[in-house]
């Protein structure tokens, strides 16, 4: 009897204590979700310094003696940059679970190539009338171009494709755009891109050489200026949640200001540069968001990373893994709104970027 007893509290107890897993894994479960919203988003805030504690400032400065008592300039390279798809994934890990993922996966449709490519052009006449109403002296690019240096800078077709999607994802893809009143062939200076491929070998050693030969012949200070334009950002859950929220928000997502060092006075190995701490956003709406996701590969995904979970971790494990979702959305957009919204965001980073540049000088 007394034995009978004992059994039946070691069973109530495993029952209690797998209960009690079992509820608490369900409740986080349902606060595992990828999902959008129609409104615009807010850009987020970015952090930096010591545990990502400090919020990046507006713009940030490298090397600021490189922009002092500069007067004229040449435009060497203006390119803006146009994401066309991206891969947003919140991953959570705790003493409490096992890591969960929620990834959305965003495809804009809907603008085409002309619209990019009027956008740009309309940009680089503003960017130059923002360096004019700044005070400096433009000098003609070709200045630039026909030193004898210049023929061994790699010069690439635009529009270029940008493409960080990796090997197994079509998600991650971009294109730049040159200006017409530059043309349908320009270099990439350093740290315009990614890619480290592009700045590797002799190929890259043209357009490290050339401004500083153009530095002996010219007063003139070589400028280099880069954008991307992003559509699409998220927001995450809160505490004990992995929801994953993503929406539509034009935003200026990177930009890079770059100036060549004059010929004359003690030579550093620094060259000035500008870039963006913060996002610059629109509230503009632009875009219709459908949710595309097959119910059918979505049902067989979380069956994999359940039964993935149960061998890691049991029940709860199952639970855990099964919540990891993918999810694809496609940005509809309305090319005259995106245009408008594209227009608004690098008009402020041309005006932002050409302030900052002038009061170092």
């Amino acid at each position: 009897m007394d034995a009978l007893k004992l059994y039946r509290g070691r069973f109530m107890n495993f029952l209690l204590r797998n209960l009690t897993l079992f509820l608490l894994a369900a409740v986080l479960v349902g606060c595992s979700t990828v999902k959008s919203t129609d409104g615009v988003m807010k850009a987020d805030t970015r952090k930096g310094g010591f545990m990502g504690l400090t919020t990046k400032d507006d713009i940030e400065v490298e090397y600021a003696k490189g922009f002092a008592s500069v007067e004229k300039v040449l435009i060497g390279g203006f390119k803006v940059g146009f994401n066309d798809s991206k891969k947003l994934t919140q991953k959570t890990s705790s003493m409490f679970r096992p890591s969960t993922s929620q990834t959305g996966l965003l495809k804009l449709d809907g603008v085409d190539q002309a619209t990019r490519q009027q956008i740009t052009d309309d940009m680089y006449d503003h960017f130059v009338q923002a360096l004019q109403d700044a005070g400096y002296q433009l000098v003609s690019r070709d200045e630039f171009t026909r030193i004898p240096a210049y023929k061994e800078v790699k010069e690439v077709d635009f529009p270029y494709q940008d493409d960080n999607s990796g090997l197994f994802s079509s998600y991650g893809v971009g294109y730049f755009y040159s200006p017409r009143q530059i043309g349908s062939r320009q270099p990439f200076f350093h740290g315009e891109l990614k890619d480290p491929g592009m700045f590797a070998g002799f190929s890259a050693m043209g357009i490290m050489k050339a401004p500083g030969e153009f530095a002996k012949v010219s007063e003139a200070r070589i400028i280099n200026v880069a954008y991307v334009v992003d559509f699409a950002g998220a927001s995450e859950g809160d505490f004990f949640s992995t929801a994953l929220e993503v929406g539509q928000v034009m935003t200026i997502d990177s930009a890079i200001l770059g100036i060549s060092k004059g010929g004359t006075g003690i030579q550093t190995a620094s060259t000035g540069q500008l870039t963006l701490g913060q996002p610059i956003a629109s509230e503009i709406s632009f875009a219709t968001i459908q949710d595309n996701t097959s119910e059918v590969e979505a049902g067989a995904t979380m069956a994999v990373n359940a039964l993935t979970g149960f061998f890691r971790g049991g029940v709860v494990g199952a639970l855990h893994q099964s919540a990891s979702q993918t999810r694809e959305y496609v940005f509809s957009a309305d090319q005259e709104k995106y245009a408008e919204a594209a227009r608004e965001v690098l008009a402020k980073t041309n005006t932002l970027l050409t302030t900052k540049m002038a009061s170092l000088r």
